[in-house]
């Protein structure tokens, strides 16, 4: 499971180091940036569905069109690079990289796994063999955050489908209570 998302140079956000739990609900008001914390793990979802052994992380794909490379990184820092980190319980994994503003896609510069950083020349000398998580782990991960979102919207709806049911019954009791002082009242009054 994922334990905390980093983010640098990211949209928004200079720096963000998010703890996430088995359940983290993200809250905020509109452009604060909880959909950047989520299009950051689809830039790396997509990249790896797509292409997986790719020397630059996807802008435009399959699941996602951010853009160019303007679009994404965080404008008020003027930075040229931009870093995406993901941690579990046993090892982090950070890629840092950079882009010309025009670009649609951003090159790795560099990975840090585990605490030790790579450059980009010594991971193409190893195959790639750091570049990326093990794709099914991060499978797994995103298809449980699909499945916890489900059952949250489910949770959501059945408590308000019970919440209109308590109303419905409340105002048919009222109007029954109504009834009956109504009858009471005619009926004293014959």
């Amino acid at each position: 499971m994922l334990t905390q998302i980093n983010l640098t140079n990211f949209k928004c956000f200079e720096l963000l180091e998010l703890p996430l739990g088995a359940l983290t609900l993200l809250s905020g008001a509109n452009a604060s940036g909880k959909s950047s914390i989520l299009q950051a793990l689809v830039l790396l979802h997509q990249t790896f569905r797509d292409n997986p052994w790719s020397p630059r992380l996807m802008l435009n794909g399959s699941v996602a069109n951010l853009g160019a490379v303007t679009d994404v990184m965080d404008q008020v820092h003027s930075s040229d690079r931009l870093g995406i980190g993901l941690i579990d319980e046993a090892v982090s994994c950070e890629w840092s990289f950079s882009g010309g503003r025009r670009d649609m896609s951003l090159a790795v510069d560099q990975v840090t796994v585990g605490g030790q950083t790579y450059d980009y020349s010594v991971i193409q000398e190893r195959d790639s063999l750091y570049l990326l998580p093990s794709y099914s782990r991060l499978m797994e991960d995103t298809s449980a955050a699909r499945e916890a979102a489900r059952a949250a919207a489910a949770a959501r709806a059945a408590a308000s489908r019970a919440a209109e049911a308590a109303q419905e019954a409340a105002i048919r009791e009222a109007a029954a209570a109504r009834g009956s002082a109504a009858a009471r009242s005619a009926a004293a009054r014959e």
